[in-house]
């Protein structure tokens, strides 16, 4: 291998190695800063005005089998409202993703799982983590928040929530039996990175700052405690 090759290939391995710690280290701080933030069990979370409800993939695969991920969120927010922590859920997500609505998909499961129709309040505009949760803030004018989807996907959504000045607990429910999925783990640390660059050095902003339709009133009594 001549010198020139040999400088390519150390500037590959110098490149790679880079992107490794800021991988390894923008996951193990979103971690570590909001661990203490996800709850199980309905007992430990406070009373909220509202929860929301992150989308997912919709409820059934290709293959016809149904899509764990998103059963663990609507059992879990359907949870939190029986249990009186969140006087209403917003069901924040895309409303036209492939021909896939994920709030609408999310209403119809949770009122088959007992939430009246009038708890439930729909963003379609939640494209990604950081715009349902700027959106929660900024538009539901919302600071204390329960953010319900799975424990892979807790730790940025608090990050986010946290970043934003919000005062926010997490709350899934059997997440951790959720079948491993390395794509979503790949993604998922990926996605944290984003979140550090969104937060610290792009200063993104959400692509939708136009408030939903039938937005709740800012004045709702938090709920009785269960």
């Amino acid at each position: 291998m001549g010198p020139r090759k040999r400088k390519w290939l150390l500037a590959g391995v110098i490149f790679l190695s880079l992107l490794l710690l800021i991988v390894l280290g923008s996951n193990v701080f979103i971690l570590e800063s909001t661990s203490d933030l996800l709850l199980h069990d309905t007992a430990q979370v406070p009373p909220t005005k509202y929860a929301l409800v992150l989308g997912t993939t919709p409820k059934f695969r290709r293959t016809g089998n149904r899509n764990p991920t998103f059963d663990s969120r609507m059992v879990s927010a359907a949870k939190l409202y029986r249990d009186g922590k969140a006087g209403k859920l917003i069901l924040s997500g895309g409303a036209n993703i492939l021909g896939y609505n994920e709030p609408e998909s999310m209403r119809q499961s949770l009122v088959k799982l007992g939430v009246p129709a009038e708890a439930m309040v729909l963003d379609p505009s939640g494209l990604r983590t950081f715009d349902s949760i700027w959106r929660t803030k900024n538009l539901f004018h919302q600071n204390k928040i329960t953010i319900v989807t799975d424990d892979k996907h807790l730790p940025r959504a608090l990050f986010l929530g946290k970043a934003l000045g919000m005062d926010a607990v997490g709350f899934s429910l059997n997440a951790t039996s959720l079948p491993f999925s390395l794509k979503y783990v790949v993604r998922e640390s990926g996605a944290r990175v984003k979140a550090i660059l969104d937060v610290y050095l792009l200063h993104t902003q959400p692509a939708d700052t136009i408030p939903p339709a039938g937005i709740p009133e800012t004045s709702l009594p938090l709920p009785a405690a269960a």
